[in-house]
């Protein structure tokens, strides 16, 4: 069973600092309560992991090669949604971020019209009398990203452009609870590990349309993290997604998860357009900044409410500060090298905050900041 540690046990992880840069204050920084029954620590332990820790561990840190972090959008994306992540993880690390092109994902079913309307229902399985496969193509032609191959990592095709490309199968399935097809995470991964440029420090594979899973008895999961290079899917943070399983007929119907909101009274439809799409906005900047943090090394907080916490569900996500703590902001500036003051990287965020209506956290970021000017 997890036992929270007490305040002052969270302060000891943060380490020996001057200043009031890492003082928590009064406040600004919840320690963690005792979880409840399918919480994220209620399910996995944690033993916690504290600045000194973190520090002798020798984690990955970018270098005179390695300085950029890539995302990469797998299939098709809403074009703001990853024009803005990209805005907000050069902001939060600091360092250079590069937009790939599109990694385009193929899927051929047996039945196309009967995979689209999800007639038949899914079993714990995954059974059904459709087959489908999914390919993605990786381009050959463009500098710095040949894709590196084995005799087993695909083959080479021209795309309907008439590029030539290397086809590389993914390992995929009919999801359990929606029509779509759900794409192996291993697999997924495995293809993104093809195409890392020579200056990256990581890569990270972002899909809306694509759902993964991994294990036949997985509903579904986020996402997966190798060396270099992560994939994770935030289909399930859009609400067109979501309605789509609301609406599947399945053994799964009763599943906790978020329903597409419902439009308020009084309110336009651009107007609640506006609002859902900041809601998965700020989901999956929490889930991309979550994901990178742990490429540098920074593993689940269990001091603070905090960015880093472990999150089993979407109500945990949901529930999760989109600040890291003093622990892991302190590990932050170290793994990343900025060379800025704590001051300042809370003003880079509180600008980002402000153009995108994030009213909450920039009441948030002007308190703190005013705590930390006074000396």
């Amino acid at each position: 069973m997890f036992i929270p540690p007490s305040l002052k046990e969270s302060i000891e992880a943060i380490g020996k600092f001057k200043g009031k840069d890492f003082n928590p204050g009064v406040g600004f920084f919840s320690t963690l309560e005792k979880p409840h029954k399918g919480d994220w620590l209620s399910e996995y332990e944690e033993v916690g992991q504290d600045y000194k820790a973190y520090i002798k561990a020798n984690p990955d840190r970018p270098d005179e090669t390695k300085t950029s972090i890539y995302l990469l959008p797998i299939g098709e994306m809403n074009e703001r949604l990853i024009h803005y992540l990209s805005e907000y993880v050069q902001v939060f690390f600091g360092m250079a971020v590069k937009l790939m092109d599109e990694l385009k994902v193929i899927i051929q079913t047996e039945d196309e019209q009967e995979g689209a309307s999800g007639s038949k229902k899914r079993t714990k399985s995954g059974s059904s009398s459709k087959s489908v496969k999914m390919f993605v193509e990786i381009p050959m032609n463009e500098e710095g990203l040949q894709p590196k191959r084995t005799t087993r990592s695909g083959k080479l095709s021209k795309s309907a452009n008439g590029d030539t490309v290397l086809k590389c199968p993914i390992t995929c399935r009919f999801g359990l609870d929606h029509p779509k097809v759900q794409a192996k995470t291993s697999a997924m991964l495995k293809a993104t590990e093809k195409i890392v440029p020579k200056d990256a420090f990581c890569v990270v594979g972002v899909s809306q349309s694509i759902d993964f899973y991994e294990e036949e008895s997985d509903l579904f999961i986020c996402g997966l993290a190798g060396l270099n290079t992560a994939v994770f899917s935030v289909a399930r943070y859009d609400p067109t997604f979501l309605k789509l399983i609301d609406d599947f007929d399945s053994e799964y119907k009763d599943t906790k998860v978020k329903k597409k909101p419902k439009r308020e009274r009084g309110t336009s439809k651009e107007e609640q357009e506006k609002k859902d799409f900041q809601i998965l906005l700020k989901r999956c900047m929490k889930t991309i900044s979550h994901e990178l943090l742990h490429m540098f090394d920074i593993e689940h907080c269990v001091y603070f409410k905090c960015l880093m916490n472990g999150t089993a569900n979407l109500d945990e996500d949901d529930n999760a500060p989109l600040f890291v703590c003093p622990v892991d902001l302190r590990k932050l500036l170290y793994a990343t090298k900025m060379d800025i003051s704590v001051l300042q990287w809370y003003e880079n965020l509180l600008t980002f905050y402000k153009q995108h209506d994030f009213d909450e956290e920039v009441e948030w970021l002007e308190e703190r900041m005013a705590y930390l000017s006074v000396k």
